[in-house]
């Protein structure tokens, strides 16, 4: 239908101007590189699953009313949805970098929620979104808002200092102390993240293989009792890089389970038959990706991404 891919249908170059609006992107395309949709009259675009980037000005200046964003993905360049005609964007819970003016001049742009799996914010991000009547930030640690030179670099460039920015309870120091009362008003709601005490691996430990393979199998201890609310969770092991889909995986499923007085999470990959599985590792290092909201407490209080 005069979308260009490569040969094997991995990387998507480019849409023509006019003539499509609803696009579903072929299930083996994993990247949209810079520039694809500039411009063009496109306006729904469903995205695979396992499906990686979008590259710089992908989407800039189109029709685009609405795009899903896979739990695979894990980076959107430079200004790749800016002045295009989304109104509500809950941000990809794998991509850790809002880039420059990733979503600026959206002036259709209503609200946005920022996963806990956000850590920088860069100039001009939502710069110019004046209809914003929102956002919404689920981390318990603000978002590092990059270091910019003049206020019209300021990521929240020309929003109403009123508009509101929800918060977990407990955090709003994190976020004043990271600059962002500077330019909205920020506001804790009634329910906090539930944070953990200790894994087991710890961070930075080496991987422990008696025999050549590790376990897939992990433990988060919590202070308090806990429940489980997803049974399956979406969990990434990842190799090498967080921004890459080198992934490691078990033969059925990834489960979650509670142990030890309710207050420790066991997380562990399946085989087709019940029992655990192990991997070979590399010499290379590996990314253990807890979602958010696997487990509550008493409260309701979830978990953020681990």
């Amino acid at each position: 239908d005069g979308v260009l891919y490569d040969t094997k249908n991995i990387i998507l170059y480019a849409c023509p101007m006019t003539g499509i609006t609803d696009l579903n992107i072929k299930s083996s395309c994993s990247v949209i590189l810079d520039g694809a949709f500039w411009g063009t009259s496109i306006k729904k675009v469903t995205l695979p699953n396992g499906f990686l980037a979008v590259g710089d000005y992908a989407f800039c200046q189109s029709s685009l009313e609405s795009i899903n964003f896979p739990k695979t993905l894990t980076y959107y360049g430079e200004q790749a949805f800016a002045s295009t005609n989304l109104t509500e964007v809950t941000l990809p819970e794998n991509a850790p970098y809002v880039q420059d003016g990733a979503f600026a001049g959206c002036l259709k742009l209503t609200s946005v929620i920022i996963p806990s799996s956000a850590k920088q914010i860069y100039s001009h991000a939502f710069s110019g979104d004046i209809a914003i009547k929102s956002f919404t930030c689920q981390g318990s640690t603000a978002p590092e808002i990059m270091p910019y030179n003049e206020d019209y670099d300021n990521p929240f460039y020309g929003i109403d200092t009123t508009v509101p920015v929800y918060v977990p309870k407990d955090s709003k120091q994190s976020y004043t102390d990271n600059g962002w009362s500077d330019a909205l008003t920020i506001t804790e709601g009634t329910n906090g993240v539930l944070k953990y005490v200790s894994s087991n691996p710890t961070d930075n430990s080496v991987i422990n293989t008696s025999d050549g393979y590790a376990s897939m199998a992990f433990k988060i201890v919590f202070d308090e009792p806990i429940t489980i609310v997803k049974s399956n969770p979406d969990l990434f092991l990842r190799q090498h890089s967080m921004l890459l889909n080198n992934l490691v995986t078990p033969d059925n499923a990834w489960n979650a389970t509670i142990g030890d007085n309710n207050k420790t999470l066991s997380i562990w990959g399946s085989d087709y038959d019940g029992y655990t599985c192990s991997f070979k590792p590399e010499d290379d290092t590996y990314y253990l990706v807890v979602p958010a909201g696997i487990v509550k407490n008493a409260a309701g209080d979830t978990n953020e991404q681990i």
